[in-house]
């Protein structure tokens, strides 16, 4: 109560917040509200315009932000995606060297041939491929030692591509029997 009884007190004017510094006595307050209500409606126009343009500032900006948000969530899922692809690829990929090494002993036990060396016995040929995993991260073929079908027979060796290859390729692992210029080939029936 006794504020509002202080006539001579210096005040500050009610429209400091928008850009008035004027002080006044207390007492003066009513005058200068209605001497100068054209250039504190013309701050409060300009305070309020400024709000505005901060506003739209932010807004640009959270739009901004949202954008980079959504880009950033798209490339986390892509690398999700991505990622979750290799490691499926890499499951594949050696489920698929695990199969091969069943098919390459497979193979290997079921092909015979008589070796000159052997006078005539049929022996089964054993064919051990070492560092599968190694050459498969090499992308390396890998060729057998050469051997025959019989006695002066067809020269034929076995070759496996870790890599794959045609519909294989990058997926599979390739198994192919190469048949090579053999010293008999002459004598042989083609």
């Amino acid at each position: 109560f006794y504020l509002f009884c202080a006539p001579l007190e210096m005040i500050q004017c009610e429209y400091h917040n928008v850009g008035c510094e004027i002080r006044m006595a207390r007492k003066d307050q009513e005058e200068h509200k209605r001497d100068k209500m054209d250039s504190h409606l013309m701050m409060v126009t300009q305070k309020l315009m400024s709000t505005q343009d901060q506003l739209l500032q932010m807004s640009q900006q959270n739009e901004m932000y949202k954008s980079q948000i959504d880009n950033l969530t798209v490339l986390s899922q892509a690398e999700n995606t991505t990622q979750n692809k290799l490691n499926f690829n890499r499951y594949c990929s050696m489920k698929t060297i695990s199969e091969s090494r069943q098919t390459v002993n497979l193979v290997a036990r079921n092909i015979i041939f008589r070796s000159g060396d052997l006078d005539g016995q049929v022996c089964p040929v054993v064919i051990k491929m070492t560092e599968l995993d190694k050459k498969k991260m090499d992308s390396a073929e890998w060729y057998s030692d050469p051997f025959y079908t019989h006695k002066k027979g067809y020269k034929m060796c076995l070759c496996v591509d870790t890599d794959g290859d045609g519909v294989g390729k990058d997926t599979h692992l390739s198994v192919f029997l190469c048949l090579m210029k053999g010293p008999h080939d002459d004598e042989l029936r083609w």
